[in-house]
């Protein structure tokens, strides 16, 4: 029972530990860059938005974007551009396919992810609603958030993948 508790300590489920948050490779929490995702897509910032879902991606975190994907599509352009929410759609749940089936240790590549970040960005209707004019503050923030992350990233060295 003990060990129990220990476990779910570690695991942030109780036991008077801190609660766990996953990181990404450059030490990013997951939250803050899904986060970043979306609020860089909502801003038609096509590059950070590619980054941050880059970081993901690298960090052993595609499924969980695409899915989440899926949620910014409707609830951020929905009815004002239904075109792009299908194909967003299509292309996750291709990506989440492709991934199911896939053999052990070949995960596909996330170009259906970055296509779907694409199309969200460019929406036009996505900046309508939601381009307002940030605050200078808000800007450098922006800025200092992705910059944070290209340097974590910049920082260690990637181990290299073998070729398939």
């Amino acid at each position: 029972m003990e060990q129990f508790r220990l476990m779910a300590g570690a695991n942030g489920q109780g036991g008077g530990g801190a609660p766990y948050k996953p990181k990404t490779l450059s030490g990013v929490p997951y939250d803050e860059c899904i986060w970043g995702i979306q609020k860089m897509i909502r801003r038609g910032k096509e590059k950070e938005a590619l980054i941050l879902a880059h970081e993901l991606c690298a960090s052993g975190y595609p499924a969980a974007v695409a899915r989440r994907l899926m949620i910014i599509a409707c609830e951020d352009v929905g009815l004002a551009n239904p075109a792009v929410v299908a194909q967003v759609h299509t292309f996750c749940m291709g990506y989440l396919v492709l991934k199911k089936d896939a053999r052990a240790g070949m995960d596909p590549e996330p170009l259906a992810i970055y296509m779907s970040i694409m199309l969200l960005a460019r929406s036009e209707e996505c900046d309508l609603v939601f381009n307002t004019r940030p605050t200078h503050r808000v800007a450098l923030v922006e800025k200092c958030y992705i910059e944070r992350v290209l340097e974590r990233r910049l920082a260690k060295p990637q181990p290299i993948s073998s070729q398939r």
